[in-house]
């Protein structure tokens, strides 16, 4: 879980909206710390090569 200025952000919810992009194979949310809000989310992604 990831706290973002108070609020609990779920990373599987995040990775799923981004898996959901056609150029995406694999996708993961983690928290980065962050002095505005505490932590930040980071999305780190494989790209899909499509032929």
């Amino acid at each position: 879980m990831i706290l973002v200025s108070g609020f609990n952000v779920y990373p599987n919810e995040i990775e799923d909206v981004v898996m959901q992009h056609p150029k995406v194979r694999e996708a993961a949310a983690i928290g980065v710390p962050s002095d505005l809000s505490g932590e930040a989310v980071k999305i780190c992604i494989v790209k899909r090569i499509l032929p």
